[in-house]
């Protein structure tokens, strides 16, 4: 009788742990299953705004052509490009915005973001050829291209100071991480990876800006009186 009560005692023990490890794994796999179902939604709508993307730029109903840019020609046209840069931000500000309106923490991720702008610029990049590709890169990290990145940081750093639309200074300075990525992108396709970006050259005040700098940055609204407002 005494063996009999202490197996149906240690079985039911082990019924008790076992029961007890069950409770356990379904508090570690439900919300595991809940993040595996939320990241799958987000990769989904990610994947459809990238689509739509291809979608436009094919049917030429949007403006993100890079030939446009003038930069696989000979002479880099830097307001072309800031053109470009311009639509491109607002455009993958829209798109990030959707599929990303019900999560703040995501919408605000940097570093998320930055994979879609990466993810948007492979598409964009779709085709082009090795030459394309390197006359782009060489335009970007030479000379003229170092002075625009100069230019935009100077000028995101005065946008920021003088304009009280969250949304404008947002879009300015995105401009410089825009092109950081289309680079590092541009050196992907070239099969050239962990590739470090050399920062524009340092611009301090509105004197040094030329009255080519001024006209490019007036094309996409950033007036005078903004990069005067607090530089000399």
């Amino acid at each position: 009788m005494p063996n009999r009560l202490s197996g149906e005692l240690g079985s039911a023990r082990n019924e008790s742990v076992f029961f007890d490890c069950l409770s356990d794994i379904r508090r570690t796999l439900v919300p595991m299953l809940k993040n595996i179902v939320r990241f799958c939604q987000a990769l989904s709508n990610e994947l459809v705004t990238l689509v739509s993307c291809q979608e436009n730029a094919k049917k030429g109903t949007s403006e993100l052509d890079i030939s446009n840019t003038g930069l696989m020609t000979k002479k880099l046209q830097t307001a072309n490009v800031l053109r470009y840069v311009d639509q491109l931000v607002k455009e993958t500000n829209i798109g990030w915005y959707e599929i990303n309106q019900d999560n703040h923490e995501r919408l605000c991720d940097q570093e998320a973001r930055r994979n879609f702008n990466r993810m948007v610029l492979t598409i964009v990049l779709e085709g082009l050829s090795f030459e394309a590709c390197t006359r782009m890169t060489e335009h970007l990290e030479g000379e003229h291209g170092q002075h625009l990145r100069g230019v935009l940081d100077f000028a995101a750093e005065q946008v920021g100071q003088a304009e009280e639309d969250p949304l404008k200074v947002s879009t300015v300075y995105n401009y410089s991480i825009f092109i950081e990525d289309l680079i590092i992108t541009l050196h992907e396709r070239l099969g050239h990876y962990d590739v470090r970006v050399e920062p524009g050259i340092n611009i301090q005040r509105y004197s040094e800006l030329t009255s080519l700098d001024i006209k490019t940055l007036s094309g996409v609204g950033i007036s005078v009186e903004t990069l005067t407002a607090n530089s000399y």
